[in-house]
């Protein structure tokens, strides 16, 4: 069996780490800031699907979204 080597990340500071990993610690705590609008698209089967999830469980489907980005950032 190879034994891995840490290889240096490439084009990355150390301010970008810092921000990294202050961004994950306020992640952590469920600190949230305030919402910005963005413009992103979604195949529509699985809008479909959170919409219906989001019905099911008597949520609104945006805050849902959120919820689920928080918690598959939370598990890197």
């Amino acid at each position: 069996m190879k034994k891995r080597q840490n290889k240096p990340l490439k084009n990355h500071s150390p301010i970008k780490a810092l921000e990294f990993l202050e961004s994950m610690r306020t992640l952590s705590q469920d600190i949230d800031q305030t919402a910005v609008m963005i413009s992103i698209r979604i195949p529509s089967n699985i809008l479909k699907a959170i919409k219906a999830k989001a019905k099911i469980e008597n949520k609104k489907y945006q805050p849902m979204i959120i919820e689920m980005l928080r918690s598959n950032l939370k598990k890197t």
